[in-house]
């Protein structure tokens, strides 16, 4: 029963995406669809994560001179290190030692239950640090990590579910990273082959605006692969120049708007008279047509597919800037592209391990912002964005101890209610209505729409 489940959490578990897009400073300029002097640039990358267990996500800050032994419980021993720089992350304490029932401590051998008994780590899973390197870990299950032939000399172990800690507390960009992930001594460990483990590949940022993704696969394994994101999206299976090579697969997606029929073809085709008019076919029922055959249910490669058209439409009609409060504003881009792969509760299927039940859904998301040093982020139910600014934090800041936990099902609403009671007078017959309109608001309100719809 517990390896069916374990089957089941594998194959629909996992949902996680990625989106980036480049914002355009004040020095910038752009004229035409996506033809721009990016000037001042700022990556705002937007990720959700979806899982059907409710891990206890918090977020918290790690120290420089944090100790770490280098003996997560899905791998082998490590190397262990001393972390370089203070980083935030999002994260799960994995423990097995308590009498509290835990559905990620059933992930041990049938043939030794207690394998986890004692073994303590905390598991990140999304990150950035005080230099703006930032990090993410994504679902891949087809990753195969330890190389054919181990290296013998000047060997640097890390487990693979430690790599979001290990990078963020050791490297200040990914420059430094791939230099030293590629030394012959690195090894990523895979997981010990008795237990279940969930593996990951990662997308990766940094301050210079350097976007990649971080991939072992069996087309090479044991071999890191260092993918240059340029299209700026990435989720799970399969690997990463699968997904880019399947977009030529939509091609006749049209980003630059609704196609239309000719009308010289028009003439003999019409259903019925409308005010004396033919009302002709084929033609528009509404916009969106250009983005039909787009995909829409949630597998990794559809999501891809969807994110990276929805991305080239919306960035080539309002290219994003960095200012806020605007309707181009990159953060509001981000934010709102990264929804439409949003995974509600009982969407994906409902699977049963024992009496544990298995529900994929979102369950956070969060907008990095490296060169910034900003880390924007919100739970299931409250869509309220909080913010952490890494530039505002002292190095006594990252001692602080303060976790924020990420997952609850607590609903937030503004109650305005108050706001439409009339405050009368005492014996005052109310005003007739058209005293009441705050016309001067409105007109203002009004002037600023239509400046923003002029080009």
């Amino acid at each position: 029963m517990i390896f069916i489940g374990l089957l089941l959490l594998v194959n629909t578990a996992w949902a996680c995406s990625v989106v980036s897009v480049d914002a355009v400073g004040k020095q910038g300029a752009c004229t035409g669809l996506g033809e721009c002097d990016h000037g001042d640039e700022v990556k705002f990358t937007a990720r959700t994560m979806e899982l059907n267990l409710d891990f206890p996500y918090y977020l918290s800050t790690t120290p420089e001179g944090t100790y770490y032994p280098a003996d997560f419980p899905y791998c082998g021993q490590g190397t262990p290190w001393t972390s370089k720089y203070n980083f935030l992350s999002i994260n799960m304490d994995y423990e097995c030692d308590s009498d509290a029932e835990k559905l990620y401590c059933l992930f041990a051998p049938k043939e030794n239950p207690d394998f986890f008994k004692g073994k303590e780590a905390q598991w990140a899973f999304d990150g950035i640090n005080e230099e703006g390197l930032s990090v993410s870990a994504l679902a891949f299950t087809h990753a195969f990590y330890e190389p054919t032939e181990m290296p013998t000399e000047d060997v640097t172990s890390v487990c693979y579910g430690e790599f979001v800690s290990y990078a963020l507390s050791n490297f200040k960009d990914i420059e430094s990273l791939e230099k030293h992930m590629k030394q012959p001594g690195f090894v990523m460990m895979n997981k010990v082959p008795e237990v279940f483990g969930l593996q990951f590949h990662w997308s990766v940022q940094d301050a210079t605006g350097r976007d990649v993704v971080i991939e072992y696969n069996y087309h090479m394994p044991g071999k890191v692969q260092f993918y240059e994101n340029t299209v700026g999206v990435m989720t799970n299976n399969p690997d990463f120049e699968w997904h880019v090579m399947n977009l030529n697969n939509y091609a006749n997606i049209n980003i630059r708007g609704d196609p239309a029929f000719p009308t010289g073809s028009q003439k003999k085709n019409f259903a019925w008279v409308q005010e004396g008019k033919p009302m002709m076919v084929p033609n528009q029922l509404g916009t969106g047509a250009n983005m039909l055959g787009i995909p829409g249910d949630i597998s990794p490669p559809s999501r891809f597919v969807k994110l990276f058209y929805t991305k080239a439409a919306v960035v080539a009609h309002e290219p994003p800037v960095v200012e806020e409060n605007v309707p181009a504003s990159g953060l509001a881009i981000a934010q709102n592209l990264i929804n439409q792969v949003w995974i509600p509760r009982g969407l994906e299927t409902v699977h049963h391990l024992g009496h544990f039940k298995l529900q994929g859904y979102t369950q956070w998301t969060v907008v990095k912002v490296p060169r910034q040093r900003k880390f924007y982020y919100k739970g299931y139910a409250d869509h309220r964005w909080r913010v952490v600014d890494l530039s505002q934090l002292t190095k006594q800041d990252y001692h602080s101890n303060f976790q924020d936990t990420l997952i609850d099902f607590q609903n937030y609403e503004m109650d305005m209610t108050k706001k439409f009671k009339k405050k009368n007078k005492p014996n005052q017959s109310p005003p007739h209505p058209q005293e009441e309109r705050p016309s001067s608001k409105k007109a203002a309100i009004l002037k600023k729409l239509l400046d923003l719809m002029k080009e």
